[in-house]
């Protein structure tokens, strides 16, 4: 790394589970990286921080890569059915109270391939 390298932020609002998994992404691509904490400080994993990674600028357009194919991962992953993996899914009609109070903020979906609702 040069002297006056600049750094730049690749990965910002990251959970300690991202965080760790991305670390271990750029550090098997020898990427130095830096990391920030913000929030309040409660103990590693605390659910109240989130971070923050940042690289040099040699290193940005590369990291960059690795983390939005991370994000594409895990949002194909957030998508797939909890019993049989499968990715298609059909949007269900919720006509119970009781049920749209239980997956209010989410969307009940319905696996195509086994049949399972889930919210997502």
């Amino acid at each position: 790394m040069k002297q006056n390298t600049s750094f730049y932020t690749v990965g910002r609002f990251l959970t300690y589970g991202e965080l760790y998994q991305i670390k271990g992404l750029l550090t098997a691509q020898r990427i130095v990286h830096l990391v920030n904490e913000h929030g309040p400080h409660m103990g590693l994993n605390s659910g109240s921080c989130y971070y923050e990674v940042i690289v040099s600028g040699e290193d940005k357009d590369v990291a960059k890569r690795i983390i939005g194919k991370y994000k594409a991962r895990k949002s194909i992953d957030r998508l797939r059915c909890p019993k049989c993996g499968h990715v298609n899914h059909k949007r269900v009609e919720i006509k119970s109270a009781i049920v749209k109070l239980y997956y209010m903020g989410t969307t009940l979906v319905q696996c195509t391939k086994c049949k399972k609702r889930f919210g997502i």
